[in-house]
């Protein structure tokens, strides 16, 4: 008992630290969700709300105020204009970056069973909430 005790508490810390630094850079972790989803590929915003979980109407008001922020473009498909894609920009890059810059030191001295559980408990969650 006392293990998941500690997981817990250890879970909890990170967590702190996690949102101290996604605030320090003057994002929101759902931005920076956001900005993790599109680091690596440009992703429709019908995409992008399955990936985050998000709904439309919680979505477009979030890439507004990422893309008036500069973090952010939108591209309208040029052979279908119903898609819109999202692209990180530079600025977006940036502050992705920095907050990684600002977490890699809490994940380097973890264990790495910590680590891979800090990383399953949110999927599990989220998929336990799908299926409802």
């Amino acid at each position: 008992m006392q293990h998941i005790v500690n997981r817990a508490r250890t879970f909890l810390r990170a967590q702190i630290a996690m949102e101290s630094a996604i605030r320090a850079s003057d994002s929101t972790p759902t931005q920076y969700a956001l900005l993790m989803a599109v680091s690596t590929e440009n992703l429709t915003t019908g995409h992008l709300g399955d990936t985050l979980g998000l709904a439309c109407s919680t979505l477009t008001p979030l890439i507004d105020r990422m893309e008036f922020k500069g973090l952010i473009v939108r591209n309208r498909s040029t052979t279908d204009r119903r898609v819109i894609t999202v692209e990180i920009t530079p600025k977006g890059q940036a502050v992705l970056d920095q907050v990684n810059a600002a977490l890699t030191p809490l994940f380097e001295d973890m264990p790495l069973e910590v680590t891979e559980w800090l990383v399953a408990v949110p999927d599990s969650v989220a998929r336990q909430m799908a299926a409802v």
